[in-house]
């Protein structure tokens, strides 16, 4: 057996400088160090951007380093930094001063000590000297010269990238991001030239601040979510991805696609048991423990109710007891939206506590759970009781609650102060709620609803995992919808794990009805409106199935599409939008759906006329379109 020399080629140092970093990546590598060398009191740091001699010098006022640190700090690989310190590969300062210019000096001087150590390295020159090496890598020491000083110093010159006086603003702004955590806890202070970096704190909601806490046996990932007073046009929206408080990834989409609708998505999580690569600018996303992370908080309640808030616009509410205090004299007047989303008004109704309204007759508010009539109000000696029935379908065909929430105050104090008033508001609510049985009557029996029922083909009919939405969105949904595409041909589709079910909403309609699917079956499968698809492959990396609501000016037919009219509609998903499913796919799904009987040559020629869709019908199936 023959043993070989591996030791590394000296040129090592300059090809570790071509890791790709950017020049604010660099730079951060050294900050990284110098926030590591903190003491109890904190570091002050400074970066100076010399364009006038070509330097760039990083300087601290930390621990130092000894002769013997300042070697394994030169050595490639080797860290001695502590648990949970941002360095950690014993790699970067190396790879990041090469990265920045041909030389670079490190004069570092150990708490307590009275000497300072210096290491140099010359790119050409060292690669020049065959009698250099690993071996005899030079440690100057030199006393300290009686100043007493800690720290370190990194001076690089013969500079392979540009330094220009606008890169001040530009990383006073990112380090203020990056570095957060630090400066806002005064555990480091950061100058660039004579520019002091600051946290970044985004224009928030008040009270928008959602605390996460995920775990699982062997993590815990920590952090919040908050929500933007207003849309990031610029993409300067989503969740900073720190390790150990320093920002690996920021404003990133992480567990949501980037969208417009959900632009106002901020936060800061803690993933530091996640593995980064060795430059520390991304974790590794292939890993486990990155995987479960994303899988955990992709289908949070907090990340759900955060992004709810973004579509919505993320005005709040308020309760209900508000709309009582205003008729009670006890509360001024709130803000009443002509229509609240269906899991604000749910929030509203659920949370409305017991009121008092006091006067001539006082009245006493109390909330069930019933199937009477929307109130009733009787007289319990010198004061009136009200139970509002918050069950009651009246709450269904409300817009906003809180309307009549001030409805019911208003009849409450006038009955009060009526008594005769009462009799005939107990005959009024008892007529409405009649009124209300007789007309919300079964999808099948409603007139509104009518031909909303699954065509009677056998063989056929909506995907297992939509008849839930499908009965959810005929109760709740007053405008049409048709489920149609890989809705109903999934069957048809062979191989396909994850699918992408189509909807297709009346104009004006596609927020409510993805609402609605999203407060019962968010966790089932991801709900977007009109994805694009780079939208489509993200999210289908993040939930099992997607389901695309898409606006038509125009819905004829049933709530299902007819097999013909869907097949056309799956072509002009996969011809429009980008669908994942290739031609022969669809000729195979063509194929199988003539098998069973379910394809009519003249249905379903008529069905790509009436969306001008004869020619993508054609490019598919070619001879085979009739």
């Amino acid at each position: 057996m023959a043993r070989v020399d591996i030791t590394p080629n000296k040129s090592l140092i300059q090809k570790i400088g071509l890791a790709g970093y950017r020049t604010e990546q660099a730079i951060a590598e050294l900050v990284d160090n110098s926030i590591d060398a903190r003491l109890d009191d904190g570091v002050r740091i400074s970066v100076q951007l010399d364009a006038r001699r070509g330097q760039i010098l990083v300087s601290d006022d930390g621990c130092g380093m000894d002769g013997d640190a300042l070697g394994a700090a030169m050595t490639i690989a080797k860290s001695a930094k502590r648990e949970g310190g941002l360095g950690r590969f014993g790699i970067g300062m190396k790879s990041a001063c090469s990265c920045l210019g041909r030389i670079f000096a490190v004069t570092t001087s150990a708490r307590g000590s009275d000497a300072e150590h210096v290491a140099e390295y010359d790119e050409d020159a060292w690669l020049a000297d065959g009698s250099a090496g690993w071996h005899n890598f030079e440690i100057a020491e030199r006393p300290g010269g009686g100043r007493g000083w800690h720290g370190t110093r990194i001076v690089v010159s013969g500079l392979k990238v540009p330094v220009y006086p606008n890169q001040v603003s530009k990383f006073k702004e990112s380090f203020g991001v990056r570095y957060a955590p630090y400066l806002e806890s005064g555990q480091a202070s950061i100058r660039i030239n004579t520019v002091s970096c600051v946290p970044a704190r985004p224009d928030v909601v008040e009270g928008s601040r959602v605390e996460v806490r995920l775990s699982a046996v062997s993590w815990t990932v920590a952090g919040h979510l908050e929500l933007l007073r207003k849309r990031s046009v610029r993409g300067r929206y989503g969740i900073h991805l720190t390790k150990n408080g320093r920002l690996i990834k920021a404003y990133e989409k992480f567990g949501f696609p980037e969208h417009p609708e959900n632009a106002r998505v901020s936060g800061r999580l803690g993933l530091d048991h996640v593995p980064v690569n060795f430059s520390k600018s991304e974790f590794v996303t292939q890993s486990r423990e990155y995987r479960e992370v994303l899988d955990a908080f992709a289908g949070s309640d907090q990340l759900m109710g955060i992004l709810r808030d973004s579509r919505s616009g993320g005005a709040r509410p308020p309760p209900a007891g508000s709309v009582f205090g205003y008729f009670a004299g006890t509360s001024g007047p709130g803000r009443l939206d002509v229509r609240v989303r269906s899991d604000a008004a749910a929030a509203i109704l659920d949370g409305a506590e017991g009121a008092s309204m006091q006067g001539k007759t006082p009245v006493d508010v109390s909330f069930a759970d019933g199937d009477g009539a929307l109130y009733s109000a009787a007289r319990d000696g010198e004061r009136i009781r009200v139970a509002v029935n918050r069950r009651s379908p009246a709450f269904k065909f409300a817009k906003n609650p809180l309307f009549l929430m001030a409805m019911i105050a208003a009849e409450a104090r006038l009955a009060a102060d009526n008594p005769s008033l009462a009799g005939l508001l107990h005959e009024r609510n008892l007529a409405v709620e009649k009124f209300l049985k007789e007309w919300s009557a079964p999808a099948s029996k409603d007139p509104r609803l009518r031909g909303q029922e699954p065509p009677d083909t056998a063989g056929y009919g909506l995907d297992y995992e939509l008849h839930g939405p499908h009965e959810h969105l005929a109760d709740r949904l007053s405008a049409r919808f048709q489920f149609t595409a890989m809705s109903t041909l999934r069957p048809h589709m062979h191989n396909l794990r994850r699918p992408v079910y189509t909807v297709h909403a009346a104009p004006g309609a596609g927020d409510r009805l993805a609402d609605l699917v999203s407060e019962e079956f968010g966790e089932k499968m991801a709900v977007v409106i009109n994805p694009s698809q780079p939208t489509i492959e993200a999210l289908l990396g993040m939930r099992p199935a997607v389901l695309a609501v898409r606006e038509y000016a125009r819905i004829s037919g049933p709530s299902i599409a007819p097999p013909e009219k869907a097949y056309v509609d799956l072509v002009g998903e996969v011809s429009i939008h980008g669908m994942p499913i290739d031609r022969d796919q669809l000729r195979k799904a063509y194929e199988s759906m003539k098998r069973h009987g379910l394809i009519d040559g003249a249905r379903i020629e008529a069905a790509a006329r009436a969306v001008k869709g004869t020619g993508r019908m054609r490019a598919v199936l070619g001879d085979g379109f009739p």
